[in-house]
């Protein structure tokens, strides 16, 4: 059990310590009889355990001198000088300045000590003489040891040396009495904010590509690099301060927030005074714990929620130095340094610039989240399918996961019960956020079968596709052709067998009401999509790429442009679809590799797919001549028929289905023009 100073029982207050500390100043030469008259007997007592009685007499001082050297004993089983000695290493203090440190701690511990010292106090020209003879070392050293502890924040600078109460923090006592340790971390543990380690592994991180920030990270840590820092910005939840604890952990390394605690170190608890801006607290604290933390010890610091520093120091007038500090800061650091900020959109690029890496932390794709999900909702019973739909929908974050599963561990859901209760959370948020909660996404109603295409000129082309897909190639198709003949179902396939994921573009993602809005939609959309190295999806694409020659405005122009553009520049896989390939633009064509037009069902495909919806229903010769007579009829069309058969409560027979498929044919019949109208 760790000992504590203000726990330990008179007996215990480290007596030893405290007579030999007693008995050579003393003995000092700088203390004499009339220094001892206001000396109490109690004060002896706690000093050395016995209690000593005054007379008034000038036989007091030897007596003393005597009492005391009969208790002088040697302290075993401590490991306060071991501790002292870790604590003088891990700053790189001048030598022996572990017997300082020492005293002060002895001081602190034994009330007895320090008030006789106050009693005895000599003048204030002996009084660093007086106590390198209490540790045992010159004047000199003494005073450089002072100078040197002063610097690094841990006690405050005074002309009587450690004697000041407010000195030495009393969570450094703590630890330096307390159990033997094995690294300088250790003490200052209670002074820092230290990380616990991370929930997310490898595996979570692998779509950022970390090897060469953890290289470089690797290396400013192992040769003190000045300057060192390194920006993580994202949405809200995406895992930035996950990946700084991961950071850390994989180095070897503690990782320590910087709070507004300003530049105390006995402060605890963020100051809400709110004549102080915390940007200032908090580049004070930086400079603190840069110099409390040892060299020899690997330390990253983290600065979470960095915008009130990267922006109030810049634009606020009230902050401390300005622009200016905030430079220099960045550049002099000693300690590498992350900063964790959710929008780069309000800091200046002078002080972007200054940062060695600024990296965006992004959602996943849908491989890696499932592997999040599966790993945080680890013991909810979640099923697959819903992992599966969850790791795809749109803006959900690391951190929305995390929470949800924290809710159902903590009142016990599992199951349906905990999946209900997840998709709830996670709406709830989502709402609050105004985001889109009911994103339309392709939900086939038929299992997908390329027996099922009838592309024009046979499927060489398809295979060539595929081929191209599985090497992960900026290939670009155009699909062409009526309703449901199988085009947004192919783009799905295609990007799931190269294992990819799929965005898909509607025109609703793109057009904006203000000018200009729609090119930056769509100038997001395709960056984006090269973040996550995922596969584009352009659906009714004659809605956005419609020929320019008939637009009215100026801005309808600007779209197509802008699109056209994008397209050109996109370096990963992407198709677009339409049923209307005539009202594109002109320039559209060439900018795909492969023109795919899909057409509806020949008669073998439709006679297979009619006998498969029916399943055991008994078809007759009759049915069988109406079905080889409808025309028009796409794979689509069937799955009309799979959904009838959901809302059924019996099972549709071969003529239900024939007369639904006879219904679809009769509406995508030609209508002839009446009269003179062509």
């Amino acid at each position: 059990m760790t000992r504590t100073y203000n726990k330990l029982l008179p007996a215990n207050m480290y007596q030893s310590y405290a007579t030999g500390y007693t008995y050579r100043a003393m003995t000092s030469g700088f203390i004499d009889s009339t220094d001892l008259m206001a000396v109490k007997s109690a004060t002896i007592k706690s000093i050395c355990g016995t209690s000593f009685k005054f007379t008034g007499q000038n036989e007091d001082f030897d007596n003393l001198i005597h009492h005391l050297h009969q208790r002088l004993s040697v302290t075993k089983g401590c490991d306060l000088g071991h501790n002292c000695r870790v604590f003088e290493h891990g700053l790189q203090l001048p030598a022996n300045s572990w017997k300082v440190i020492k005293l002060m701690v002895v001081l602190k511990v034994n009330g007895g000590l320090y008030e006789w010292i106050h009693c005895c106090l000599p003048s204030d020209i002996h009084i660093n003489s007086m106590f390198s003879h209490m540790v045992g070392i010159t004047e000199e050293a003494l005073i450089n040891i002072n100078l040197a502890l002063v610097e690094t924040g841990l006690v405050q600078g005074s002309q009587y040396l450690q004697l000041d109460q407010s000195g030495i923090p009393h969570a450094l006592v703590e630890k330096l009495v307390g159990e033997k340790v094995t690294s300088y971390t250790e003490l200052i543990e209670p002074l820092v904010q230290i990380q616990p380690p991370p929930t997310l592994g490898l595996n979570d991180f692998k779509h950022l590509e970390l090897e060469d920030l953890i290289a470089f990270l690797d290396v400013a840590l192992n040769h003190s690099i000045q300057g060192c820092n390194v920006l993580l910005w994202g949405e809200p939840g995406t895992g930035k301060t996950q990946l700084s604890r991961f950071l850390a952990d994989t180095l070897g390394a503690s990782l320590i927030a910087i709070k507004a605690f300003g530049a105390d170190v006995h402060q605890r608890e963020v100051d809400y005074d709110q004549e102080k801006l915390s940007s200032n607290l908090r580049l004070q604290h930086h400079n603190l714990v840069q110099r409390i933390v040892s060299h020899d010890e690997k330390s990253l610091l983290m600065l979470d929620e960095a915008e009130d520093i990267l922006v109030q120091q810049v634009f606020n007038h009230r902050a401390s130095g300005g622009k200016d500090n905030l430079h220099a800061t960045l550049e002099a650091n000693t300690v590498p340094c992350i900063w964790v900020v959710n929008s780069v959109e309000d800091i200046p690029a002078s002080v972007l610039r200054r940062f060695n890496f600024v990296k965006h932390i992004f959602v996943p794709d849908n491989r890696v989240m499932e592997g999040i999900i599966a790993k945080t909702t680890k013991g909810l019973r979640l099923s697959k399918p819903f992992k599966a739909q969850l790791a795809t929908k749109d803006n959900v974050t690391p951190a929305n996961i995390a929470n949800a599963a924290f809710i159902c561990h903590t009142i016990g859901h599992q199951g349906k019960q905990a999946e209900a209760l997840v998709d709830s959370l996670i709406t709830e948020v989502h709402q609050a956020c105004g985001f889109k909660t009911n994103t339309a996404s392709y939900k086939p109603q038929m299992d997908f079968s390329l027996d099922n295409l009838n592309i024009k000129g046979g499927s060489k082309a398809l295979a060539d596709i595929e081929r191209a897909m599985k090497k992960h190639s900026g290939i670009r198709a155009l699909f062409t052709g009526p309703s449901g003949t199988g085009k947004s179902a192919l783009a799905n396939h295609l990007a799931q067998i190269s294992n990819q994921e799929l965005i898909t573009v509607r025109c609703s993602d793109v057009l904006d009401k203000y000018v200009g809005g729609s090119e930056k939609n769509i100038a997001s959309i395709f960056a984006n999509a090269t973040e996550q190295g995922a596969v584009l999806f352009i659906d009714e694409v004659d809605s956005l790429l419609a020929d320019r020659s008939g637009a009215s405005q100026n801005f309808e122009i600007q779209q197509v442009n802008e699109l056209l553009t994008q397209i050109d520049c996109f370096e990963f896989p992407l198709f677009a679809a339409t049923n209307f390939d005539k009202h594109l633009d002109r320039a559209v064509m060439r900018r795909f590799d492969f023109k795919l037009t899909f057409e509806c069902l020949t008669s073998e495909q439709l006679k297979r797919l009619f006998k498969t919806a029916c399943g055991r229903s008994q078809i007759t010769d009759y049915q069988l001549q109406q079905l080889a007579n409808l025309k028009n009829i796409a794979v689509g069309d069937f799955a009309i028929i799979k959904r009838r058969q959901q809302f059924s409560t019996t099972k549709l027979s071969a003529q239900d289905c024939l007369d639904i498929l006879i219904t679809e044919s009769n509406h995508k019949q030609i209508t002839r023009p009446i009269g003179f109208v062509k």
